[in-house]
């Protein structure tokens, strides 16, 4: 989580538009290309914020050096199951807008939660309404049908096995 908050917080000090030009582009709503909303890392002009970035810092890096706790890693309890997108359907986009995804579920380890990738994407797949709708599409693909028990047919199955 550390290297998200990280990225995150490089990504503000990168904006060269507006924070609200730059959340519209990442909706795709603008004309914008990467090039045009964000400086290269090697190129981010003097702030205010990037001063008190640079602070923040060195102040992590001071707190690390200082503890002498163990270092305790949290990891989700039980199977984990990933939501991958793998398409985009605008027919399935429960927001209205004009783009809907695909996915496909996977099971993964805790430890590939390690690292989280920022994308363009990353606000709108996790918008609850979004998250139900396709958790719900899942379960229905896995027999399970609202309020979510195993149908009929489904449970006799799984009982043979």
């Amino acid at each position: 989580m550390e290297n998200l908050r990280d990225d995150v917080l490089e990504m503000i000090a990168r904006i060269k538009v507006s924070k609200r030009d730059a959340v519209l582009a990442s909706r795709g709503r603008g004309k914008e290309t990467l090039d045009d909303l964000l400086y290269s890392k090697q190129s981010i002009p003097p702030s205010k914020f990037k001063d008190e970035l640079t602070e923040f810092h060195a102040h992590c890096t001071e707190r690390k050096e200082e503890r002498t706790m163990i270092n305790v890693q949290l990891v989700p309890p039980g199977n984990i199951v990933h939501m991958v997108k793998t398409g985009f359907n605008a027919s399935r986009c429960p927001c209205g807008g004009s783009r809907g995804s695909l996915y496909t579920a996977q099971w993964i380890e805790a430890s590939d939660l390690s690292e989280i990738t920022i994308s363009a994407h990353l606000l709108d797949d996790h918008i609850p309404l979004n998250v139900l709708t396709e958790l719900e599409q899942i379960a229905a693909e896995f027999g399970l049908s609202s309020p979510f028990t195993l149908n009929e047919e489904s449970s006799s199955e799984q009982s043979r096995d």
